[in-house]
């Protein structure tokens, strides 16, 4: 008969209890292979419990395999696997030792933060209770591949407005940040190598380094990338930020724009990747045009993100295809659902 012990200061339920202390008879071996437990009643009239009490623990046991029933016998403990042995622990190395208090500054001049105290809270709030109010049904509903049809709709106005670059909203994929996006994109090019700024964006090259992909860094002058060293190259897709080079500052003059182009022309398996970081702040004059809205050939694929212009956390970027990868997502990859929440979007 088995005789578990209850604790009255424990806050599991009785059932619970009674069906830990017959899984840890079990694992110990008190509980041996094919034993037959007592019946319900018996052992709730033994334990002083009520029946219920051990039906359920019983089918807590048997719902995880611990136990199995047979019809008109009663209860039975399966035949188990012997459990896996426990993995020898490392020592704890010792913590490191703590340093010392950064000093206050004035001015923080991270480009991943935000300053808490100037985002408009009180206007965020008020906006998702009107998309919680107005759009119910499609806040819980599955969301596109693509991302919400609206919000690309909004961004290829947004674009057309203030960017010059002529894009339909079909043409739009929206992921959660640039990295799972350019991680996309090299899956669509799976042999492609990829050239990239040096010095730049330095979780392009993680991210190339953790694919295995075949990489080559180009050096940059005044224009931006140089175009000749990208050219004496194998690469067939390069990385590029013509707006505002990271963390140079450089705008890439027109020339070197076209330079690019004239490369990515010469070969149909060849693109650029416009990474269009901080194309928005621009404080005079007109915006910079896009290396998307020169191109005539279908060349370049165009990426940003809401990281600058709302907050890195919200994790919502999006990019442009041009026809042929279009085409090329939607047969391999448009089984991927959609990384970004249809609340936020």
């Amino acid at each position: 008969m088995i005789t578990p012990l209850f604790s009255a200061a424990s806050k599991k339920p009785l059932y619970e209890q009674l069906y830990v202390s017959i899984v840890r008879d079990i694992e110990t071996g008190a509980l041996g292979r094919g034993a037959r437990l007592p019946s319900k009643r018996k052992l709730a009239v033994h334990v002083g419990i009520s029946q219920s009490t051990v039906e359920n623990a019983y089918a807590q046991l048997k719902a995880e395999g611990y136990i199995e029933s047979r019809p008109k016998r009663g209860y039975f403990v399966a035949r188990l696997a012997p459990p896996a042995a426990q993995p020898v622990q490392a020592p704890r190395e010792p913590p490191p030792p703590a340093r010392p208090a950064a000093p206050l500054c004035r001015f923080d001049l991270k480009t991943n933060a935000v300053d808490a105290e100037l985002f408009p809270f009180s206007v965020w709030n008020r906006l998702l209770r009107g998309c919680q109010q107005d759009d119910r049904t499609s806040l819980l509903a599955p969301t596109h591949p693509q991302g919400n049809a609206d919000l690309r709709e909004e961004i290829v106005r947004y674009l057309r407005a203030f960017r010059g670059l002529e894009a339909r909203a079909d043409q739009v994929v929206l992921g959660a940040g640039m990295e799972y996006l350019l991680g996309l994109l090299l899956e669509l090019m799976p042999d492609a190598p990829v050239a990239f700024e040096n010095p730049g964006y330095p979780q392009a090259a993680r991210i190339l380094t953790a694919r295995r992909r075949p990489m080559h860094p180009i050096p940059l002058d005044g224009e931006g990338l140089c175009a000749g060293a990208l050219a004496e190259t194998g690469a067939s897709v390069a990385l590029v930020t013509p707006s505002h080079h990271f963390p140079l500052g450089i705008t890439m003059s027109i020339g070197r724009r076209r330079q690019l182009l004239q490369w990515a022309a010469g070969r149909a398996d060849r693109y650029l990747i416009e990474d269009d970081f901080d194309g928005e702040f621009r404080f005079v004059l007109r915006p910079i045009p896009t290396l998307y809205s020169l191109d005539g050939g279908g060349r370049v694929i165009y990426m940003n993100s809401f990281a600058r212009t709302l907050s890195p956390s919200l994790r919502i970027a999006y990019m442009v295809l041009p026809e042929a990868l279009l085409r090329h997502y939607r047969e391999t990859l448009s089984f991927y659902s959609c990384t970004v929440s249809e609340f936020e979007q």
